[in-house]
């Protein structure tokens, strides 16, 4: 049997499956950036990121991902971290609990940029 470390639980935030986001009713993030970078919304979403296919259901931010992998009530097939938020693993215990999980169930981390994690979670929160 497997013992996995305490984590406490926190609050949910978003959730999508492969085919999009579940919740539409959040404020879309995509207008700032596109000011930001001075595009349109078009071509902001238009841009040709590679994102990997998902299996099942994604869970997007630290303490949601924490909650799922204590809660222990998923299947998971793989996690995906940021490449910013990996380098401050060292850091961070939350991340660290993460990758610990992760590392624990044999589930494959994959790195992924920021512009790809803006393309899958349709240019909100991410963490």
């Amino acid at each position: 049997m497997v013992h996995l470390p305490k984590i406490l639980p926190s609050i949910a935030r978003r959730a999508s499956t492969s085919n999009g986001p579940i919740d539409t009713s959040r404020p879309n993030l995509v207008f700032r950036k596109a000011k930001v970078l001075g595009k349109s919304v078009e071509d902001l979403r238009s841009l040709n990121v590679p994102v990997p296919k998902f299996r099942g259901e994604a869970v997007f931010g630290i303490y949601p991902v924490r909650e799922a992998l204590a809660a222990g009530k998923r299947t998971f097939f793989a996690l995906y971290i940021k490449d910013s938020v990996r380098s401050r693993s060292k850091d961070d215990e939350r991340i660290a609990a993460i990758l610990d999980h992760a590392r624990i169930l044999g589930l494959p981390v994959k790195r992924l940029t920021h512009s790809q994690f803006d393309k899958i979670t349709d240019f909100q929160l991410h963490n």
